[in-house]
């Protein structure tokens, strides 16, 4: 890819809705500051299959409902707001070590972690709408607090 700037691209893009960015080659890209900053009516977000490695920035998308950012780099959740409107989160295939920052989303329902690098997910418990958590191929504890609440866990206990 030629792009090394995507600084500002979608800039108050009001009327984005729906954004699909998977297999949007982001090899050479250098700065994405403030990419979507302004962009208040995002639901939907799809940057899967990239080589991104940090989603700090998407905190501020507070009506983002679905977020896909599989097949990436990403080594850590941002500290989402509160009110935040998350229900569908991937983020399998990533270098993710811990879910500590999605305790407060009250909004997720359906969360997709496969093969990440995650050892603890009890905090999950307390997200009040949670139905389905995968997790395959992490080597995970605290798989009894989400499943004391009927939170359906799909993982391989031997990971």
């Amino acid at each position: 890819a030629n792009v090394q700037n995507m600084n500002h691209m979608f800039y108050f893009c009001y009327g984005l809705t729906e954004l699909d960015l998977s297999h949007f080659d982001t090899a050479d890209v250098t700065d994405m500051y403030q990419m979507f900053c302004g962009c208040k009516n995002l639901v939907e977000l799809d940057i899967s299959n990239n080589h991104i490695s940090n989603i700090g920035s998407l905190s501020a998308l507070t009506k983002l409902e679905l977020l896909d950012f599989a097949r990436n780099e990403v080594e850590e959740f941002p500290a989402w707001p509160e009110g935040s409107a998350l229900r569908t989160i991937d983020g399998s295939y990533n270098k993710l070590t811990s879910v500590y920052r999605l305790k407060d989303l009250m909004e997720l329902s359906h969360l997709y972690l496969d093969y990440n690098e995650l050892t603890e997910i009890s905090y999950l418990a307390s997200c009040y709408k949670l139905v389905m958590v995968n997790v395959y191929g992490n080597s995970v504890t605290g798989v009894d607090k989400l499943t004391e609440r009927s939170i359906i866990v799909n993982y391989n206990p031997m990971a």
